[in-house]
Parts: structure tokens; C-alpha cells; sequence
């Protein structure tokens, strides 16, 4: 899955981190996050919904994406995407150049 500037929003309630967190890790791995679910929307990341298995609540956003057809993509695999290109960003640069960027990223 590739996610590169593509647009996502963010449903539900995250295991790992706040929407907001989310929202500017997707950015910084060229993912363009959005609030609200369009036409323009890609996918959107699903977080932990109460429920049980049979019937789980559906939020607005999760109806809307239904609706129109947005594919649903799960916290987990979200952040697998970013390891993954964060893990191809560190692998094409040289060792000077990975200090300098793990220096500014503790800033996140």
C-alpha cells in the first residue's frame, strides 16, 4: 500500500497516539491528512470502536466513508507504513545525513 500524497482522515479513538499526533506523523511521511472525509479523500484510518464484534458502532465518518466507497485501513497498518518509509528515507542516506535527521525529528 502505498500512501504517498494521498489524502486520509482519521476516525475513532487510536491506541498509540491522538489523531492530532497522527495527523503530523502522516505529513512528515508525505501523506496528506484531513479532518473531514470528501471526494478527495483516500482512505481513512480506522481506530479502536466500542462494540461488540457483531455490531460495532459506526462514527459519521465511518458511515460517509461506507457510503461512498473509501477503503478503510487500520491503525496498525498505518503505522506500518510509516516505519516502513521512514526505514526507506534512512536506507538512502548517507550516515551523516541520518544524525542531522534523527536530531530534528525528536522535535515531533
Amino acid at each position: 500500500m502505498d500512501l504517498q500524497n494521498k489524502t486520509i482522515v482519521f476516525s475513532g479513538h487510536f491506541e498509540t497516539m491522538t489523531q492530532d499526533q497522527l495527523a503530523k506523523l502522516a505529513s512528515f511521511v508525505g501523506v496528506v491528512p484531513r479532518d473531514t472525509i470528501s471526494g478527495l479523500t483516500d482512505y481513512v484510518v480506522v481506530g479502536t470502536m466500542y462494540g461488540d464484534l457483531f455490531s460495532p458502532p459506526m462514527t459519521e465518518k465511518l458511515q460517509l466513508a461506507n457510503k461512498m466507497g473509501i477503503p478503510l485501513i487500520t491503525e496498525v497498518d498505518f503505522l506500518n507504513y510509516v516505519v516502513d518509509t521512514w526505514q526507506r528515507r534512512l536506507a538512502a542516506m548517507t550516515v551523516k545525513d541520518q544524525i542531522h535527521t534523527l536530531h530534528l525529528d525528536q522535535r515531533i
